[in-house]
């Protein structure tokens, strides 16, 4: 045994305690007569030591010279080169007579230090990876690049390539080449012995990455390589077409140029999707502005056509004025008294003017003061303002101590659910219990066919009844969709006039209301529109355009702002259920109407419903406008792709190869063209070529000037992270400048996973423990500890994730408190996934700040896309960030945090409370969560891993007061006016409720397609659409709470790392692994039996396993942790 393997732990160093190596305390020296063969031993050794370790500082090879970092130092030559070196402590030899041997012993100490206190494997450790996939260069050192994943089994990554060393190189190239390929050791989790080759020994079925001079560039299938004599270059890594189904790399160049390409390749840094750093951030940039140049030169440069209706409402007030001035012309004002009832849509102060208008009617016809009695009540929730401005001015006086309200069961056929009158009056019992001094178990529902209205309301001082009155709301039946009658009926209120004198009933007639005209202008006046111009763009187009239209667009001017009731987050909003009837009615039709055609995979657009409640004018107005899509923008986007094929450098430029990839050749032409019109301000394009096979395209060559200057990885200079508000939504615009904030920041690494569907770029977060090296392997970071992926802000409008995930990164990133736990585990955030509803929502949040905003819940498109998760040609850019994410870094558990309506939602077209909705009328908690496998038998292991994770977070939160006491009260409000009633009422329980995960969403859930990789993927709820000021901070705290517990749960968790060695066709694989299906602790861990734990070694001896679990660092949740949550404004 060399000595070097039994000092194995003196040299591969576990410095930062996290079980798994991170540092190598050795230098590797080579003699000047490094023979190919000898170097092709000694980059398999290289690789082999970047195999051990998670983490690297290069160079790990050297000349002769001893550096002082390194405690240990291995000289490898022929026996006559280190005479004059001394044997001495720390100083090791590799050294026989001749370069066969030598290069035999070097390839037996490598395959020695792999398998190390093991044994090699007979069987495969898979069944393959996918072929022929064009390798990506801006992701060499990722999935995607050099690295593939198994289709049936993600989670073993394979590495295919081996290196070819074509040409003799000098010492100091020999060296470079040896330190790149102790990059790619360490970068990889799966390793083939022998790894390199000389050219005479090249062995077949395999991809290779080519190491050598230009000068023997004859040697490598010059055919395929004659576009690189195009242009000069100095050194260059360059994909090769296309070999046994791979593309195949060559990195080449002058001696010198060579060295520098080798150096850049071994030295610069990565995240977990791509490589960093300002010159291929140059490339990328040059990359998309030739795809927004490709786009803006297929469109037209007319702009899109424009639709625009405007209906002015007349204000049903002076109508409610002009039918009583008739009716009373003939009346008598000397013979009795006289009784109005009226209902109009108007807020409270508005109804107040009006009843005084009345009444001054009334006098001005002769009528006594003293014999007039009005009431305008609310014809929006009309037994709602019955009771608050009727029954309780009545009872306000008499001392109640208990209140009965009774309401007839709705039996109607239509949308509506037989307890709607009940929902109507809601949140009643709360305002009636504060105002009255009661509790509010002393107010009773009860439903009763029996009495003469709809509402009966009694009230009781002790045992005597000192009050009762009745009431009815007006409604008419209408169409829920006038194109679609067999949807369903609805019953929506109407405005009314009831006329009484002494007590005789002398009218008792219809008023529109602004919302009646509104809705009657939508489905006579705009639905038919809109089906007209679908009609239009199907019989224009081949294949209409997806989605139809750019924007659908109404603007409602009405002076509505929101009412309060003083309970939580309720409020009284025509306006906002406006909103949503927009939104919803229209998706419903699109969806419909679509469906008709054959087009169910064609969406809408963005609809955009935008309230303005403030709006002082007496009269209202609806403004729609239709936003055709510019004409040749149709599907163009989804019709070019550009790839990297090559980066050399020349001096101090920069040479670009790129492939654009196009369908036709008159759009081929049309393309070349453009390119060679096509300015940029850092490269020139110097060639374009076409190519017609193996892919139809242009090979684009191109150069920029002055580009390398200097050190090209200056750190910029770091700021402190932004601090995250609690008591306010972040919009886009902030986001990003929270995010650059955490740019340069130890221990995260902020990734640009691509852009949205309206070109805005998206960010995640990528958390692991503060690394004390240059160079870190992102994939076995991946592989070797479990990884927590938080997904924020898939639905737009549910506001508090974002300000959650934002939160838990900036702990993680300056609390060492914190930090320490990603010593276990790797935490991914991406705190925005739907930018382009976020944009959405901030338009409407300008106006209506309050609201739910469903309108912004979904993407550009106006689509959920859930399921366009697994659809790989998907047109949504946000739909990939999910699943690229996922892929990357093979998430134990993942978690989504979503939200729900604040308060009511309710659509008095819809069936009030919303067909497709039911569930969340109003707020059944304040937080709960759906875990995966709930539908399982009991017994199960997915079950019970499942309960376990809910039993886990319920007991976290317990001591968060506040959050349980909102829990406890929320459900019971939906209890009360809805579960009750339900044939099969749900069990809500108490604390922290738990629920199956809904079928529909089983789909997209990545723990029921990959169980395998993923334990746990659960969602996480809370009532923010759309919330501030404390009750935001604590729905912030309440997603903020459960992350926390999650990463606590992982940091006690058990989870084996191992690397297993199989033999192959002339050498030996090797493969790091972690067995995966997390096995969840049965109690907290206290701090002593967390430190006591210790890790052990795996099969081979060659690494911690991570089998140690921590404590929990903090004894509760962030209140008893004394750490700022963030800034309230």
């Amino acid at each position: 045994m060399h000595p070097l393997i039994k000092d194995f732990h003196k040299i591969f160093l576990d410095r930062d305690r996290d079980g798994f190596v991170d540092s190598v305390n050795l230098q590797i020296h080579l003699s000047s007569s490094c023979h190919p063969e000898v170097l092709c031993a000694v980059m398999d050794l290289s690789a082999a030591i970047g195999f051990e370790t998670m983490e690297m500082s290069p160079p790990l090879v050297t000349e002769g010279k001893k550096g002082s970092s390194w405690g240990y130092h291995l000289y490898i030559g022929l026996d006559h080169e280190f005479k004059t070196i001394p044997p001495n402590r720390g100083i090791y030899f590799l050294k026989e007579s001749n370069k066969i041997s030598l290069a035999q012993s070097i390839r037996n100490l490598s395959l020695s230090l792999l398998s190390r206190n093991g044994r090699i494997l007979g069987k495969n450790a898979g069944k393959g990876f996918k072929k022929g996939e064009k390798v990506d260069l801006l992701r060499l050192f990722s999935i995607g690049g050099l690295f593939r994943p198994e289709p049936q089994k993600p989670w073993l990554v394979h590495f295919p390539y081996r290196i070819l060393l074509f040409s003799s190189l000098e010492l100091q190239t020999a060296i470079e080449a040896a330190n790149f390929s102790s990059r790619l050791g360490l970068e990889t989790v799966q390793l083939s012995l022998p790894f390199a080759f000389p050219w005479r020994s090249r062995p077949k079925g395999v991809p290779f990455i080519y190491i050598g001079k230009r000068e023997d560039l004859n040697r490598v299938r010059r055919r395929r390589l004659r576009h690189l004599d195009a242009i000069p270059w100095d050194g260059g890594v360059f994909l090769i077409p296309s070999r046994n189904g791979f593309s195949e790399i060559l990195i080449s160049g002058t001696e010198k140029g060579l060295q520098r390409i080798l150096r850049y390749l071994s030295t610069i840094p990565t995240d977990s999707k791509e490589i960093k750093g300002p010159i291929l951030g140059a490339v990328k940039k040059f990359i998309r502005d030739l795809e927004d140049s490709y786009k803006s030169f297929f469109s037209s440069s007319s702009s899109s056509e424009k639709i625009v209706r405007e209906f002015l409402l007349f204000d049903e007030r002076k109508e409610v004025l002009k039918i009583l001035k008739e009716g009373l012309k003939e009346a008598d004002s000397q013979i009795g008294s006289i009784e109005i009832l009226t209902m109009v849509v108007r807020p409270l102060r508005e109804r107040r003017r009006l009843e005084s208008e009345i009444k001054n009617l009334l006098k001005g016809l002769g009528w006594s003061s003293t014999k007039i009695r009005v009431a305008v009540l609310n014809a929006y929730k009309p037994g709602l303002s019955w009771m608050r401005e009727v029954v309780l001015k009545e009872i306000l006086k008499k001392g109640v101590d208990r209140v009965e309200i009774t309401f007839k069961p709705f039996k109607e056929k239509g949308l509506e659910e037989e307890e709607r009158w009940l929902q109507e009056i809601y949140p009643i019992d709360e305002i009636l219990s504060r105002r009255l001094g009661i509790s509010k178990d002393r107010i009773a529902f009860k439903k009763d066919s029996r009495i003469k209205e709809v509402y009966r309301v009694c009230a009781w001082r002790a045992k005597e009844k000192v009050y009762e009155g009745e009431f009815s709301p007006k409604w008419e039946r209408k169409d829920y969709l006038s194109f679609f009658p067999k949807l369903g009926k609805t019953h929506p209120w109407i405005g009314w006039i009831n006329l009484k004198i002494d007590g005789k009933e002398v009218m008792n007639c219809k008023v529109k209301t602004w919302m009646e005209q509104v809705w009657e202008s939508y489905q006579k006046e705009l639905l038919p529109l809109l089906k007209r111009e679908i009609d239009r763009l199907c019989g224009s187009f081949p294949s209409p355009p997806h989605p139809l239209f750019e924007a659908i667009r109404f603007d409602l001017f009405l002076n509505y702002p929101g009412e309060g009731l003083g309970v939580d987050e309720e409020r009284i909003s025509p306006l906002e259920a406006l909103h949503e009837e927009f939104y919803f009615v229209t998706l419903d039709f699109f969806s419909r109407y679509l469906k008709g055609k054959g087009l169910t995979k064609v969406s809408a657009g963005r609809i955009l419903p935008i309230i303005h409640p403030n709006e002082r004018e007496i009269n209202g107005k609806l403004k729609f406008t239709l936003i055709h899509r510019p004409d040749g923008f149709f599907g163009e986007k989804e019709r070019i792709k550009i790839g990297l094929e090559g980066v050399a450098f020349r001096g101090s430029d920069l040479i670009v190869h790129l492939f654009v990839e196009g369908e036709g050749g008159g759009r081929i032409d049309r393309l070349r063209k453009r390119m060679k019109d096509f300015k940029h301000e850092v490269f020139r394009i110097e060639r374009i070529d076409y190519k017609e096979k193996p892919k139809r395209g242009l090979r684009i060559i191109a150069i920029g000037s002055n580009l390398i200057k200097g050190k090209p990885f200056l750190n910029k200079k770091q700021s402190s992270p932004m601090k995250i508000p609690m008591e306010r939504p972040i919009g886009y615009k902030e986001y990003i400048k929270m995010i650059r904030s955490f740019e340069g920041r130890a221990g995260v690494n902020v990734v640009e996973e691509g852009d949205s569907s309206a070109g805005f770029p998206i960010y995640s977060l990528e958390h692991t423990f503060p690394s004390l090296h240059s160079l870190t392997s992102h994939l076995k970071a991946a592989v070797f500890k479990p990884t927590f992926f938080i997904n924020c802000r898939h639905h737009a409008n549910e506001v508090s994730s974002t300000n959650a995930g934002l939160r838990l990164s900036s702990l993680l990133i300056t609390n060492l408190r914190f930090q320490r736990w990603l010593r276990r585990i790797n935490v991914i955030i991406n705190p925005m996934e739907n930018v382009d509803g976020v944009n959405t929502l901030e338009e409407m949040l300008r106006w209506t700040p309050r609201d739910k905003l469903h309108a912004a819940r979904y993407n550009w498109a106006g689509q959920e896309y859930y399921l366009e998760y697994f659809n790989p040609r998907t047109p949504f850019g946000e739909a990939r960030v999910k699943p690229e994410i996922w892929q990357r870094w093979f998430p134990d558990i993942c978690v989504d945090n979503h939200g729900f309506p604040s308060h009511e939602w309710e659509q008095p077209f819809s069936g009030y409370s919303p067909f497709r909705f039911r569930e969340w009328w109003i707020p059944k908690a304040f937080f709960f969560i759906y875990l995966p496998f709930l539908e399982e038998k009991k017994g199960s292991k997915r079950r019970e891993r499942s309960e376990k994770l809910g039993e886990w977070i319920s007991s976290f939160l317990l001591d968060e007061e506040r959050i349980i006491k909102r829990n406890q009260t929320f459900s019971e409000r939906y209890w009360k006016y809805r579960g009750a009633w339900m044939s099969r009422p749900p069990k809500m329980g108490e604390g922290i409720f738990s629920f199956p995960l809904q079928k529909r969403f089983q789909k997209s859930n990545f723990s029921y397609r990959y169980p395998s990789i993923t334990t746990i993927e659960f969602i996480t709820e809370v009532a923010d659409e759309v919330a501030y000021g404390r009750f935001l901070r604590e729905c912030v705290k309440a997603h903020l709470e459960t992350n926390l517990s999650v990463i606590q749960l992982l940091n006690s968790c058990h989870f084996p790392v191992k690397k297993k060695g199989y033999k192959r066709e002339g050498g030996v694989e090797f493969f790091w692994h972690r067995e995966r299906g997390l096995t969840f602790p049965q109690k907290q861990m206290n701090e002593k039996e967390g430190e006591d734990e210790k890790g052990r070694l795996d099969s081979f001896g060659c690494s911690g396993t991570g089998d140690f679990a921590f404590s929990k660092f903090c004894t509760g949740p962030c209140q008893r942790w004394n750490i700022d949550l963030g800034a309230r404004r």
